[in-house]
């Protein structure tokens, strides 16, 4: 019986490094794509400031709230990505300008910003991030023509 016990434990303990490897690339994948509200912040804001509109839609909850100087409601993911695109495309950035930023009691991130069109319309830009179960996403985008 001891035999067998030291045969049973030398064989697992040859593997512990590839059981080891599995376990840290299972903990490694499960992390992926979980950004934090400051990462979303700083991604969001670069690609509004680039005018990538694809990565920063990608960035909204489902749903989110977006108000724009004509249109004002709560949308699903996909339908305020088509919205805001149509949106930014309309009016392509020039400048975009963080004025303020801060972080809420319950960890969101918000931001103000001027947003200012080729065609010279100008747009005070109010964003809120906030964390989800899983990763930080965009919940509130606020377009206020100035």
């Amino acid at each position: 019986m001891n035999k067998l016990i030291l045969y049973v434990m030398a064989y697992y303990f040859k593997r512990m490094p590839v059981l080891l490897f599995v376990a840290f690339l299972f903990v490694s994948q499960s992390s992926i794509g979980q950004n934090t509200v400051d990462d979303v912040e700083k991604k969001a804001i670069e690609a509004l400031k680039n005018g990538n509109t694809e990565s920063f839609t990608s960035y909204f909850n489902n749903p989110i709230d977006i108000s724009l100087p004509y249109n004002d409601d709560s949308y699903s993911k996909t339908q305020a990505q088509v919205i805001v695109q149509k949106f930014l495309l309309q009016y392509k950035v020039k400048t975009f300008k963080v004025k303020q930023r801060g972080h809420s009691s319950g960890g969101a991130v918000f931001v103000i910003g001027v947003y200012t069109a080729t065609n010279g319309k100008v747009f005070r830009v109010y964003l809120l991030i906030k964390k989800t179960t899983q990763s930080a996403y965009i919940h509130l985008l606020e377009f206020e023509e100035e």
